[in-house]
């Protein structure tokens, strides 16, 4: 071959060779892929999300983790070695009025199972701080105030498709969640209630609507103190509890929103990554009710809802019981819009 006949292979080489050599320091063996920085969305809230104290969006170096983007935008003071959040720009955990308050954090939705300073972010992450009781009350896994989250963006990385199963009366509801879900990005199908295999119910994200009484809402009523519930359904009331753990019934035209992790994934509750919300109520206008109140972006910041007779009541309810339900539009702190 003439010299000059060669000079464009071993030039060729030459550039594989320099891009193979740049990607190696880029991601040297053993290193996760992606991109070089990460976009992230992190909001500190108090009282399950009463209060609204920053909502900010940031960028920073992949490899960041959750308590490093906390001290990007806010004081923070440490405990045990720095593993520990115990203030947040002046909001300190402790007590209050007699209960015993603490910073916990999610990561798009899910109560975090690992420290701050051990979660690598990802892009696209929604990290939530918020201040609130917890000894006196069930656990909650997840919550519903981060949406579409963490149908988007899953956790650590990992994310699974999204299922609707639907009770018959609520097709239409249906339809009208899957197609915003995929407009903002989610993978989602739907499907009757009735014809769920137990791979449907083990391999997906759930969104589960239908009346109290359907099989899979009774189900998962029947473990919702495993599952961290603030509310559950029996015999035509509805008990939700309070921040300080007292319990109060409610009749009437009643629904309501929580999530949790999928109790039929592999490992059940114990695993992370695949969750199970449900919406469910005692009537059609309720059910449908909630469903808008999910579309129409009205769950912002709540850990869960309750509607009674068409009022919504933030779930945990706030003292005293929420004998005086609010309104939305007066439940997020107007600073943070």
């Amino acid at each position: 071959m003439p010299y000059k006949n060669r000079i464009l292979p071993i030039f060729l080489v030459s550039v594989a060779f320099a891009a193979a050599l740049l990607l190696y320091h880029l991601h040297p063996p053993g290193s996760p892929g992606g991109p070089a920085e990460v976009h992230v969305r992190l909001i500190v809230s108090r009282d399950f999300g009463s209060t609204v104290i920053l909502d900010e969006s940031i960028t920073l170096e992949r490899g960041a983790t959750a308590l490093d983007a906390l001290r990007a935008v806010s004081e923070v003071e440490t405990m045990y070695g720095g593993r520990f959040v115990a203030s947040i720009n002046g909001f300190r955990r402790g007590e209050i009025d007699g209960l015993k308050v603490d910073w916990l954090y999610y990561v798009n939705g899910l109560l975090a199972p690992v420290g701050a300073a051990d979660y690598i972010l990802h892009d696209g992450d929604v990290e939530r701080w918020d201040l609130h009781t917890w000894a006196s009350l069930v656990m909650a896994s997840a919550i519903i105030g981060d949406f579409p989250e963490p149908f988007l963006n899953g956790y650590g990385g990992s994310k699974y498709p999204t299922l609707i199963l639907y009770s018959e009366d609520f097709k239409g509801e249906a339809e009208n969640l899957e197609e915003q879900l995929i407009s903002l990005g989610v993978e989602a199908d739907l499907k009757p209630m009735g014809e769920a295999t137990p791979d449907d119910l083990g391999g997906f994200n759930l969104i589960i609507i239908g009346y109290f009484t359907d099989s899979l809402p009774s189900r998962l009523n029947e473990i919702h103190e495993r599952l961290g519930y603030y509310a559950y359904h029996d015999g035509g009331v509805v008990y939700a509890v309070d921040w300080r753990g007292g319990l109060h019934g409610f009749s009437g035209d009643l629904a309501v929103i929580q999530a949790s992790k999928n109790p039929w994934s592999p490992g059940g509750t114990s695993t992370m990554g695949r969750t199970a919300w449900l919406i469910a109520g005692s009537t059609p206008r309720s059910v449908r009710s909630a469903v808008e109140a999910l579309i129409e972006d009205k769950t912002a910041n709540l850990h869960g809802l309750l509607i009674v007779d068409g009022e919504y009541r933030p779930l945990p309810l706030s003292p005293g019981g929420g004998s005086s339900p609010r309104s939305m539009d007066g439940y997020r702190d107007p600073s943070a819009s």
